[in-house]
């Protein structure tokens, strides 16, 4: 849960956590509401690592992990 500058509260979940430390969020896109979430998380529970992985980290990842893990974005 997030609040909004105009104080109301609004949902975001990252969309994964890794080894209970960080939460990773996949996006090939990114949307002003998005990144204004994104700001908002990080403000609002600054202990909280948040990881960003856009589309070029993406490609990155699945260059090294598709041949290796079974239904890669099936």
């Amino acid at each position: 849960m997030i609040k909004l500058p105009n104080g109301i509260k609004a949902t975001y979940t990252p969309d994964f956590l890794v080894d209970n430390k960080e939460w990773h969020e996949v996006k090939g896109w990114k949307g002003r509401s998005k990144i204004r979430k994104w700001e908002l998380f990080q403000k609002q529970y600054p202990t909280q690592k948040l990881v960003l992985i856009d589309k070029n980290n993406y490609k990155k990842i699945e260059r090294l992990y598709k041949f290796i893990i079974p239904n890669w974005e099936f």
